[in-house]
């Protein structure tokens, strides 16, 4: 008998195969942040008739410094954001140049817009060598433990396997079901298909038709990313690398709620004379400071009391600890920028 395509029990069916995605995160970085911040300096137009906002050679060091905070930080999303914008203001300028000059322009109007042509071809070029550097890293944050790394890693240990046997292989490694639960819903090859044409579409795995079929082997691309997976896993929160946050226009009370949010291990606070850097402590404060505690030397001052100092942008004392919630992070490195 076939069990009924409709009603409450085909319905109760379909509800249990199906899996809850998590929403993508819509809060922003404070790295997200300053690029937001450098799109309204660069491209506001105070002006009905001024395509460009301010944007001069110190808008494009500014971008630099972001570029390589997110790079430390392994931040995708603000570099994403970064590429978008560069791109943006690529075009806008490319578009004012092609425009007629008119009577108030001021008389190097046009050597400013050459300039910035050079320096947006050139600062894209390196926005996309940091993201071909963070995005093995964060591609592999979002892989692990699904049936796509269980692919790499049978066809890194096998290659020139072929479909079947992937299958097979996934297969015989899925838990056998429990007394009282469903049996574990096997890989078909229909999924199989769709999931081996994602990653080669992504350029990790590439297959060569033969006579048992399709022949997988990883590209250099998916060495790559398997040797960010193997490297373990990241700490929880998208700043499992830690977080990096410049001295800029974010407010203090948006950084102190995303260090409450995320807890990254740890974080640096990067100013114009100065890094300071925090590690989390492994122990909470509600267990109290014994004799030799590691946390013994940090003072019990909360975030909210202290980010407004570690965002100023000059030399100074900066706390030998704070606290976030119940996690404490000590002080483990103060290094100045200044030489000599």
């Amino acid at each position: 008998m076939k069990p009924d395509l409709w009603g409450p029990e085909a319905a109760e069916r379909l509800m249990t195969d199906l899996t809850s995605v998590p929403r993508p995160s819509t809060r922003q970085s404070p790295l997200e942040q300053e690029v937001f911040n450098l799109r309204r300096i660069g491209l506001d137009q105070p002006e009905p008739d001024a395509p460009l906002g301010d944007l001069d050679r110190g808008w494009f060091a500014d971008v630099s410094l972001v570029v390589v905070d997110a790079v430390v930080a392994r931040d995708k999303r603000a570099l994403d954001a970064l590429d978008d914008l560069i791109r943006e203001v690529h075009r806008v300028v490319v578009g004012a140049r092609r425009d007629p000059s008119e009577p108030h322009d001021p008389p190097d109007r046009a050597d400013q817009l050459r300039s910035c042509e050079s320096w947006a071809q050139l600062t894209a070029n390196y926005v996309r060598s940091a993201l071909d550097r963070v995005a093995p890293a964060a591609a592999a944050v979002r892989m692990r433990g699904t049936y796509r790394e269980q692919i790499l890693r049978i066809v890194a240990d096998q290659p020139g396997i072929n479909s079947r046997t992937i299958r097979s292989l996934i297969n015989a490694n899925t838990p056998a079901p429990q007394p009282a639960g469903r049996a574990p819903k096997l890989m078909d090859e229909g999924q199989l298909s769709r999931l081996g044409n994602s990653l080669r579409a992504e350029g990790y795995v590439f297959a060569e038709r033969g006579a048992r079929g399709l022949s997988w082997e990883l590209t250099p691309r998916g060495e790559e990313l398997l040797d960010h997976l193997s490297r373990g896993s990241e700490g929880a929160g998208p700043h499992g690398n830690g977080m990096v946050i410049t001295t800029g226009s974010v407010a203090p009370v948006a950084v102190a709620q995303m260090l409450r949010e995320d807890l990254p291990p740890v974080v640096s606070f990067v100013r114009s004379n100065d890094v300071i850097k925090y590690r989390r402590a492994q122990r909470t404060n509600t267990r109290g400071q014994e004799a030799g505690d590691e946390q013994g030397s940090v003072e019990p001052v909360s975030i909210d009391a202290v980010i407004k100092g570690l965002l100023d942008d000059h030399l100074g004392e900066v706390p030998t600890g704070f606290t976030v919630g119940e996690r404490v992070y000590t002080r483990t490195a103060h290094s100045s920028t200044i030489p000599g």
